[in-house]
């Protein structure tokens, strides 16, 4: 059972700060706002962001003085100056023209904290349980926890008693029931009869349900390519190319010891909806003579099997006296992998949970024009490429530093399409380094890079080919936004709690 109550608003307005801005929507924002202090000193700190559509150059003043400055939108962090009724001014950097303002309000308490367990918190489906602890609380006679969801008004918090558990120890635990996925934001309230406050150091966690399953392996759905098989002392090597309509032609060269290689020409069509063919190769030059003899025609009807590297069905040749002979054949293709590949965006993980991750499609080439449906794609880390490193990351962070990718795999298409390469942090972990790094000296703001090499299967027993360019994977983080790129196609929300 929770509790809305409505001074709730009250203590998590500093959660999202106050902003003033102008009808150009030119912003200024303080973050935490009110700041609660409990040392006696009256000197908080907060994180100053800013946004100015249209502006280049910008400039933050405070007291007079030139705070930072940067581009049309970006994040400064104050030391521990910040007293009660300071204004900071946003201004054009070439102008001089004041574009917003924000004043910051500082709130002396004796209500203390020293910090939450979890700062983040693994994510859950719904129905499971969250469970935070907030330690080093000081003259608080009771303790609430509020769990905001990412996105909605402080004033919509759901709030629940916690358990005092001794040593100024308070805990939560929650059924997650009901609630929508996302992102949470969890604030211990400290309460006494003098007054209350948030502690300084919340929690974060990621209500989830899976992700769309991606599409399953489908049939092979191309002959084109160099296919080789053998008649017991003849050989042969097909050279094949299929139209869009299915229909295939291309040559096979045909070698028996002590005779010419001859070529034939090919024809013949590939399903459209499976993994069966039908060729023939006829019209043999030079078409030999005596032992060396080709016959009239040579028929093969089968189908690819996975992973659409080989062939298996049933040949029916006819020689020239018009007799015919059949039986089973099994032809081998080249291993070809891609040449190249390209990036699509397909959306944000809103509908499971994961509002913080971007989900791309792949689609894969080679300039053979090969189909690659029926086959599969993954990924390795391309370790030392430049750029690469987790920025956001900073010492003494709860979250382990990402360097690697996951090493996932997909289906490719008849449409030589795959999807879905999930990127970004969980919301929680955004929300934990918007919020953890100002409260350690740093700017919300950071990226991060990975680099993916992509490869293809090319038989059982052997390791995969890489093909294409290496996809640089980047995740940046503002204070209020969240971006995820893929080989170049980048894609950006507002994000914050």
């Amino acid at each position: 059972m929770y509790r809305r109550f409505s001074e709730v608003f009250a203590l998590l307005v500093c959660i999202v700060g106050a902003t003033v801005s102008t009808a150009l929507a030119q912003t200024i924002t303080a973050t935490p706002n009110p700041i609660y202090v409990a040392d006696g000193s009256g000197l908080g700190v907060s994180t100053i962001s800013y946004s100015a559509p249209g502006v280049a150059n910008t400039q933050v003043w405070v007291n007079g003085v030139l705070f930072c400055a940067g581009g049309s939108s970006g994040d400064c962090v104050t030391g521990k100056w910040v007293s009660d009724g300071t204004v900071f001014i946003l201004r054009n950097a070439d102008t001089q023209q004041q574009l917003a303002s924000v004043t910051v309000s500082v709130i002396a308490t004796n209500l203390n904290c020293g910090g939450m367990s979890p700062q983040w918190h693994a994510p859950v489906s719904p129905g499971q349980l969250l469970q935070f602890t907030v330690s080093g609380v000081q003259n608080a006679s009771s303790v609430d926890f509020a769990y905001l969801r990412e996105g909605l008004p402080p004033s919509s918090a759901n709030t629940f008693p916690a358990e005092f558990l001794g040593n100024g120890e308070w805990r939560s635990t929650v059924n997650t029931s009901g609630w929508m996925v996302g992102g949470y934001k969890v604030t211990a309230l400290l309460r006494s009869a003098s007054g209350d406050a948030p502690c300084s150091f919340p929690g974060f966690a990621t209500v989830r349900t899976a992700a769309p399953p991606d599409p399953g392996g489908t049939f092979c759905n191309s002959l084109i390519g160099r296919w080789v098989d053998s008649f017991g002392e003849e050989s042969g090597v097909w050279q094949l190319s299929q139209a869009a309509d299915g229909q295939v032609s291309g040559t096979l060269a045909t070698t028996k010891p002590g005779c010419s290689t001859s070529t034939w020409t090919v024809t013949g069509t590939k399903s459209l909806s499976n993994s069966s063919f039908s060729i023939t190769a006829s019209n043999a030059t030079p078409p030999g003579s005596g032992p060396c003899l080709t016959a009239l025609s040579s028929s093969q009807s089968g189908s690819i099997t996975i992973p659409c590297l080989s062939a298996t069905g049933t040949f029916t040749t006819t020689f020239r006296d018009s007799s015919q002979s059949s039986g089973p054949f099994t032809m081998n293709r080249d291993a070809v992998v891609p040449d190249s590949e390209t990036s699509r965006f397909l959306g944000w993980g809103d509908s499971f949970g994961m509002t913080t991750q971007g989900g791309f499609e792949g689609r894969v080439s080679a300039n053979s024009g090969m189909l690659f449906g029926g086959r599969a794609v993954g990924e390795q880390t391309a370790a030392g490429q430049p750029g690469d490193g987790d920025g956001c990351w900073f010492n003494g962070a709860s979250v382990t530093p990402l360097t690697t990718v996951t090493g996932g795999s997909w289906f490719v298409q008849t449409d030589n399409t795959y999807r879905t390469d999930w990127l970004g942090f969980p919301p929680a972990i955004v929300g934990y380094y918007q919020t953890y790094r100002p409260l350690n000296g740093l700017t919300p703001s950071c990226t991060v890079q990975v680099s993916q090499r992509m490869v293809m299967g090319i038989a059982s027993g052997v390791a995969p080919r890489a093909y294409g360019n290496i996809n640089h994977l980047v995740l940046k983080v503002t204070s209020n936004t969240v971006s995820a790129s893929r080989a170049g196609v980048v894609q950006e929300k507002v994000f914050r709690f």
